[in-house]
């Protein structure tokens, strides 16, 4: 059933009079009051304040533009973006590939906060494993490992991105591009339609029999998908969605709601029948925006029940620029930035250099997601791990680069605390690192911190948040090169994954912590001329065993130039390096898994793009067997841990057609 959605007239002219009343501030009133961000999230009293309210911030937007295309741009300085982005020890034992054995242990998603599950292509419960990838939706059987098995494909809308699995629900989320949107048809993902290039589609299913999925409901909805976190049977998914307005403004003197706001279908397959009803994301009373506005764009939190997958869907919505997720077991943070022209809001209205900063906005999740407060701090943040939060109080480190005024990069830890509706300041440490240095990896762990800087040199600092009044920089180690992710281990150690500038390769460092204030380098391994990986930039492709005491990264390296049938190739090393980790002996090499045969044939000189593992995760066995999964986008290998070069399965995976192309 569709619900038909509410209209608002809008009188344009009106509202330009009011624009431009309010915009005639004298220049001594500007002078007179330094330049206030306001956080603080506040609701809309009607549908009519919503749409005043996103057309008053066109319109600034307009003059923002403007402006800096005017008196900005003119001196060939660049927009200001936002750094991205944009996340158990023995012996290894023989294995027995007909090992009747129950699973002992397995390693998951490599989660930033525990309790919390993070989306992705990927996800194992040991004996069965699920995949997202080439448009479908796939279950294994991984158990035993010599016996792993595809056990059902499901086509999935559009290209296909992250998923969870809770008990018998699998939860599927993918990007739909370029869909045919003829709204007549009713197989059509949305009844209405879309204004924008991208929607978000989001499956689930009753996975009981895992060889016959389900489909129990889609939505579909305006903008792309941000991230998702679950916690227990509840997914919390994030989305940003930017209508385009101008034309609206200059074509139309009459405006419905939903000309302003972005619109979801959702569809319940229940006993044979389809039930479909298309409304907003978020009702008026469910949208928030902040004080000092940022943005036309939308950031919204579905909140999806899979203990009841036909219960409602939890929506709030607020009006701000995209941001990154941060969630514990308790709450929610969007950090959100003042990026490209709204960094320079502080300048037109009177400031003498632009305050770019982040605001976070806090949700509570121990039930539906309620909106609780809101604080900003300058600076941008790295990535998700340079925020956390501990003892109900938020750390966050940031930089901030004034490239306007030729000054040295500020890097800064804050420690914010909610005071009512705000996330105040309760402490800062500034000037963290070296001049002209800036943050490239942070991790949090209790009341301890861990900050890499960098320049020319990689030091790696250790903060002591014991006191959250007095935070200080505890210890400090110059090591060569940069890291990008940092990962504890058990006994007192951090292991640090970056890369070697000199060869431009990657590196992996392995520091004593368990002397705080004095790290210590234990050993480092520099993995081949010019290599890479994604877990570089992407903790979930970072996999340590803690019961063996193995870590396994995707790499690849390209190397050996070498001249075949008339043709010069340069040979690829495109898999999975193992190496052992242990205090007493640093790294050791371990072993490799090669997935080139997924992507060439040699004896027909047919290659495809040979691309990268991008996941691996260990099973092991009561008998003490431990075995390796390996994937890639164009499939999946298991392997005895020792026995890397006997493939015990080789499954292929289906690939998007646009996503290769033939060498020859």
């Amino acid at each position: 059933m569709i619900r038909k959605l509410k209209k608002i007239f809008i009188n344009i002219t009106a509202l330009t009079t009011f624009i431009v009343l309010t915009a005639c501030i004298s220049s001594d009133d500007k002078d007179a009051q330094e330049f206030q961000y306001d956080a603080q999230l506040k609701s809309f009293n009607s549908c009519d304040e919503l749409s005043t309210y996103l057309l008053d911030t066109v319109d600034q937007e307009r003059r923002l533009i403007d402006y800096y295309e005017s008196d900005v741009a003119v001196l060939g300085a660049p927009v200001i973006e936002v750094d991205a982005v944009q996340d158990s020890a023995s012996g290894v034992l023989a294995p027995s590939s007909e090992s009747s054995s129950s699973i002992a242990d397995y390693t998951s998603t490599n989660n930033q906060v525990t309790g919390v599950d993070e989306a992705d292509f990927i996800k194992t419960e040991g004996d069965f494993t699920y995949i997202v990838t080439g448009g479908f939706f796939i279950i294994f059987d991984t158990w035993p490992a010599a016996q792993s098995e595809e056990l059902a494909r499901v086509k999935i809308a559009g290209n296909t991105a992250d998923l969870f699995v809770y008990q018998d629900v699998a939860w599927v989320v993918s990007n739909v591009y370029n869909y045919d949107y003829d709204v007549s048809n009713a197989d059509n993902l949305v009844s209405f339609a879309p204004r924008l290039n991208r929607l978000v589609h989001v499956s689930m299913f009753d996975i009981s029999d895992r060889s016959v999925p389900l489909l129990i409901r889609e939505t579909t909805l305006e903008g792309y998908y941000v991230d998702a976190r679950r916690i227990d049977n509840r997914v919390h998914m994030v989305t940003s969605a930017n209508i385009d307005i101008y034309p609206l403004l200059e074509n139309e003197t009459q405006l419905d709601i939903d000309d302003l706001l972005p619109v979801l279908t959702d569809k319940l397959f229940i006993a044979g029948e389809t039930i479909t009803s298309t409304e907003l994301i978020s009702d008026c009373a469910d949208i928030y925006r902040p004080g000092t506005a940022n943005g036309t764009g939308t950031m919204s939190v579905l909140s999806f029940d899979l203990n009841d997958p036909e219960s409602d869907i939890k929506r709030q919505t607020i009006i701000s620029n995209s941001g990154m997720v941060y969630a514990n077991q308790q709450h929610l943070y969007l950090a959100t930035s003042e990026d490209n022209f709204w960094a320079w809001l502080p300048v037109m209205e009177g400031e003498e250099t632009p305050i770019p900063g982040t605001t976070f906005h806090k949700f509570s999740l121990l039930s539906d997601p309620v909106y609780l407060a809101s604080g900003r701090v300058d600076g941008y943040l790295i990535n998700q791990f340079a925020m956390d939060e501990y003892n109900d109080l938020l750390r966050a480190v940031t930089t901030v680069s004034s490239w306007w005024s030729d000054e040295d990069p500020v890097n800064s830890l804050f420690i914010l605390e909610q005071s009512g509706d705000q996330l105040i300041e309760r402490s800062k440490l500034t000037g963290l690192g070296k001049k002209g240095e800036r943050i490239y990896a942070a991790r949090f762990i209790g009341d301890k911190g861990f900050l890499v800087t960098f320049r020319q040199i990689d030091p790696l600092y250790t903060l002591d948040l014991s006191n959250p009044d007095n935070p200080r920089v505890a210890g400090e180690l110059e090591v060569p090169g940069f890291s990008t992710y940092l990962h504890p281990l058990e006994d007192g150690l951090l292991l640090a994954i970056g890369r070697e500038v000199e060869s431009n390769s990657m590196k992996l460092s392995l520091f004593d912590i368990s002397d705080f204030d004095n790290p210590a380098l234990l050993d480092s391994e520099i993995i081949g001329f010019g290599s890479y990986s994604e877990a570089e930039y992407s903790h979930k492709a970072f996999t340590f065993f803690a019961k063996d005491k193995l870590l396994a990264l995707p790499v690849t390296h390209w190397s050996n130039i070498f001249i075949s049938g008339g043709y010069s190739y340069s040979d690829v090393f495109n898999g999975l390096k193992l190496y052992k980790v242990d205090r007493e002996t640093g790294f050791e090499f371990f072993g490799e898994i090669d997935h080139s045969n997924f992507y060439r044939d040699e004896t027909e000189n047919f290659w495809f793009y040979p691309e990268a593992v991008r996941r691996s995760f260990f099973v092991s066995d009561t008998e003490e067997n431990s075995f390796l999964y390996s994937i890639s986008s164009r499939g999946m290998k298991v392997n005895a841990v020792l026995d890397l070069q006997t493939d015990l399965a080789s499954l292929p995976l289906p690939v998007y057609e646009w996503d290769t192309f033939i060498l020859q």
